[in-house]
């Protein structure tokens, strides 16, 4: 797929990274799986996000919640590419800014709204789908996550979730699971999709040597002390060794009638 074909559900609109330092190391580490023109610091692929984008044309989704949506890249690509509304929450402020400026370059009907997993700002019954990508891990508690992501889909309606599952806690997260199945099916919320993310952990080892390899470029961009940048990231290199897997999810909440269509 060629860039110019990529960013076209959102009317081409290039974005400025936050930081091209950033943006080279993901690029590199990425290869061609790296979403261009998206603004993205996940490992979230192209490849990832197609398959998200199948379930959603699939379902035939007419409105979209995007949880944890950072600056809006993925959440709003997504949502131009099936034709649905979208609803972008996150509990700060300035991804929502950022992610609001980006709904108006793209000319996106989206509501950006200032939220959390444990206290979703939607009414119940109120989306078809609901979409979050390497966000939930900041959830402080994932049985309450997955109980307001299951109130605010309507029944039958699709989650689509990519996050870690974690053999160990990490220091400085908050809690984390070794199986997220069993939560989001405590919630009402039937797991029809469980997928590995192919080669995440090289990816996030990759993208951790290559960011210690441009500490000091990444310093002198960000005004930042070089040597609290490098213990940061050293932390953040560590905590992959406490992740089991990295997963693609795809699970439904009932319906109240049957429901031929499925995930």
């Amino acid at each position: 797929m060629t860039d110019a074909a990529w960013l076209a559900p959102v009317g081409g609109a290039v974005w400025s990274p936050r930081s091209a330092v950033t943006e080279q190391v993901w690029r590199e580490a990425m290869g061609p799986e790296y979403p261009d023109g998206l603004d993205v610091y996940s490992w979230t692929s192209r490849t990832e996000l197609e398959q998200i984008r199948g379930v959603l044309l699939h379902e035939g989704v007419g409105r979209v919640a995007d949880l944890g949506c950072g600056s809006g890249g993925p959440g709003l690509w997504l949502s131009a590419s099936v034709g649905a509304d979208l609803v972008a929450v996150d509990a700060d402020t300035t991804a929502l800014h950022l992610a609001k400026g980006r709904a108006e370059t793209a000319h996106r009907r989206t509501a950006c709204l200032a939220g959390s997993f444990e206290a979703i700002p939607l009414q119940s019954n109120s989306v078809d789908a609901v979409v979050s990508i390497d966000a939930l891990l900041f959830a402080q508690d994932k049985a309450l996550a997955a109980a307001e992501i299951a109130r605010v889909l309507r029944p039958g309606g699709c989650l689509v979730l990519t996050s870690w599952d974690y053999a160990r806690q990490p220091a400085g997260r908050p809690p984390q699971v070794e199986d997220h199945r069993p939560v989001l099916e405590s919630a009402g919320l039937t797991v029809e999709r469980y997928d590995e993310t192919p080669d995440w952990r090289a990816r996030q080892e990759t993208t951790a040597r290559l960011l210690l390899e441009r500490v000091d470029d990444l310093a002198l961009e960000g005004r930042r002390d070089a040597q609290r940048l490098r213990e940061d990231i050293t932390t953040m290199a560590r905590s992959f060794d406490d992740q089991s897997g990295r997963f693609l999810a795809v699970a439904r909440r009932a319906s109240t009638e049957a429901d031929p269509r499925r995930c």
